[in-house]
């Protein structure tokens, strides 16, 4: 993310955008009015300027679709539900996907996330069904923990996960 530097401090939204030069120095101390600098944007950090809270229940449908800034994702205990194509192409995530609180996972939540390499899905016996589609694509995972209380693997559900093992 590159943002540049104004005087008056201004929301950051997914797309290049104005911040103050205090945010900025304590990115970057020795930033200057008119310098662009370039930040890691995660969950956390993009909900602090306008995106939603990462300790939300629900993770909206669209809400990262194709937000190619963000690194990676950690959900609060209190995020039960991740909505239809909410991380659809966040190509950028790495490491691994904890996904321990959810509880419901739309299709094609996570469809074409390329980056990361471990998943692990909730042991919540509320759990139970892993959508069409959550994970397709996903050519770099490696790791799939499906606990005992997932009863339903939709169609397509880990489709062209080559790579991936089953624990």
């Amino acid at each position: 993310m590159i943002k540049e530097i104004v005087k008056d401090e201004a929301i950051l939204t997914q797309k290049s955008e104005p911040v103050s030069i205090e945010e900025a120095q304590e990115i970057q101390p020795n930033a200057q009015v008119g310098d662009e600098i370039v930040t890691e944007v995660t969950m956390e950090t993009f909900s602090k300027y306008g995106g939603q809270t990462i300790s939300s229940p629900i993770i909206g449908q669209y809400q990262f679709y194709n937000f190619n800034q963000l690194t990676s994702i950690a959900f609060n205990a209190s995020c039960t539900k991740v909505e239809t194509y909410a991380f659809y192409s966040c190509i950028m995530i790495i490491g691994t996907i904890d996904l321990s609180p959810v509880v419901t996972l739309g299709t094609h939540a996570f469809e074409y996330c390329l980056g990361y390499t471990t998943l692990v899905l909730s042991t919540n016996a509320d759990f139970k069904i892993v959508s069409a589609s959550a994970f397709a694509y996903n050519v770099k995972l490696a790791e799939i923990n499906i606990p005992s209380n997932v009863t339903t693997i939709q169609d397509y559900a880990f489709n062209a996960c080559q790579a991936a093992t089953l624990l």
